[in-house]
């Protein structure tokens, strides 16, 4: 809702579209937090802890890497270049939808 909030203030030209949008992007952020908890309790149950996990599973870490870069991106191009900060919000929602649906394979395959 408050992307689609944002997009009709970007589209009216006013000025104040910023804190929709950075409203929507905690919003996100706050929804994944479940799902993190979940991976960190499950790196916790497997043998060798984090590093090993990077080990195992190193498509999810190479991703968590890239999705703090287009975030950290994102941000530093609060006002600066928009094709920067667009480039970098379609990568993230692209890189969180890969990761979901991962923990949802994950999530099936463990149930199984």
């Amino acid at each position: 809702m408050a992307l689609a909030v944002t997009g009709a203030m970007l589209a009216a030209n006013a000025e104040a579209w910023r804190v929709p949008f950075v409203l929507a992007h905690l919003a996100a952020l706050l929804a994944l937090l479940p799902l993190a908890l979940v991976l960190l309790l499950a790196t916790a149950r497997e043998e060798g802890g984090p590093a090993a996990l990077v080990g195992r599973h190193r498509l999810v870490a190479v991703l968590l890497a890239v999705l703090a870069v287009t975030v950290t991106l994102s941000l530093l191009n609060f006002e600066g270049d928009r094709a920067v900060r667009r480039a970098a919000n379609l990568s993230s929602v692209a890189v969180i939808l890969v990761l979901v649906a991962r923990y949802l394979r994950w999530a099936r395959l463990a149930r199984g």
